[in-house]
């Protein structure tokens, strides 16, 4: 399968690091347009901002053209279908900071804003990629500042070799393929199916307070399971050091 002009998107914010690392990977082969959210917009799902008159913008992020969305990511790809007058090879949507496994991907705007891609047809093909991090780090800004140089090998070259992977053999006749990457440097890979069950790998009870009627998410006390589920699944295999690659039918 021929692939040449790729889009990159995402839910962290158009000039986001995972994007920055993709601008540096793939330009030497592939013609690259960025369209993504204007700021971080992590596990925002599929939502559609339905009310009042948004903003985009155009800018140059790392010699690549980008077209920022004041919205959500699947504003983006609603508002991209307009924008450009030609599909793509294919849309890239990542490196996300925080991996995106099980029905985690029902809240996940990096996963929403590739599986909308395909629906509104921008592309037939949609690779997702994600990358384990401390829970305080999902919801962070990213900033032009920050230096390429510690992620151009991990998770780098390895996403390089893994997309040409995926593509020689055409998304393993899938239409989208969801991978996740361990925190730390391996080239050690298995193909997984989706985990139905997300207590099993994440343990972070909500804190309600019944006296105030509040609730809130301890993100500092989400805790990953690595022990007792099956590298079958893309959380087991990811919580024992794989690369995860699952393939998914649209």
């Amino acid at each position: 399968m021929k692939i040449k002009n790729i889009l990159l998107t995402g839910d962290d914010g158009y000039k986001s690091i995972g994007i920055r690392i993709l601008i540096q990977i793939l330009k030497r082969k592939y013609n690259l347009q960025i369209a993504a959210t204007k700021k971080q917009q992590s596990g925002i799902g599929g939502a559609l901002s339905l009310e009042g008159i948004k903003k985009w913008g155009e800018e140059i992020v790392d010699g690549v053209p980008a077209v920022w969305v004041d919205g959500t990511p699947a504003d983006v790809t609603e508002f991209s279908q307009g924008y450009f007058k030609k599909k793509f090879d294919l849309v890239i949507s990542g490196i996300n900071w925080g991996e995106n496994v099980s029905y985690c991907l029902n809240s996940s705007g990096t996963f929403a804003a590739a599986f909308r891609s395909i629906g509104v047809g921008l592309s037939k093909k949609a690779i997702v990629l994600s990358w384990v991090k401390l829970s305080t780090e999902w919801t962070k800004e990213h900033f032009e500042k920050c230096s390429m140089k510690d992620f151009l090998y991990y998770p780098g070259e390895i996403v390089y070799k893994i997309i040409d992977l995926c593509i020689k053999n055409n998304f393993y006749n899938k239409n989208i393929i969801n991978i996740n990457f361990p925190e730390n440097k391996t080239n050690k890979i298995k193909f997984t199916t989706i985990d139905y069950d997300i207590t099993r790998y994440y343990k972070y009870p909500v804190d309600i307070n019944y006296k105030n009627k509040t609730y809130k998410y301890p993100k500092e006390t989400y805790a990953r399971n690595k022990d007792t589920i099956s590298i079958k699944y893309d959380t087991g295999a990811l919580s024992k050091g794989y690369i995860s690659i699952t393939p998914i039918k649209f």
